[in-house]
């Protein structure tokens, strides 16, 4: 298993602020709260199905994914307007 860039995660719940330090509560086993690559997506799967509204959650998982780019269609803007026949 390879991290990247830390080991394990501490919940901001198990640590406190002591003068310019963070004092962890308790002890945190390697690789505790740690999403390790490959773990969420696994390869050929789908991540965002067509016709969906892309939301926060949304790019987060495409970014998670190495998805920078997507294809995109714009919502339509549509108006209405009166003739004036009764």
């Amino acid at each position: 298993m390879k991290s990247i860039g830390a080991d394990a995660v501490v919940r901001v719940e198990e640590a406190r602020l002591s003068g310019d330090q963070i004092v962890v509560m308790r002890s945190v086993p390697k690789w505790k709260n740690v999403v390790l690559r490959g773990e969420d997506i696994q390869s050929g799967q789908v991540i965002v199905e067509r016709g969906r509204i892309i939301g926060p959650p949304d790019i987060a998982l495409l970014i998670s994914a190495g998805r920078s780019n997507v294809r995109v269609f714009r919502r339509p803007r549509v108006g209405i307007l009166s003739v004036g026949m009764t």
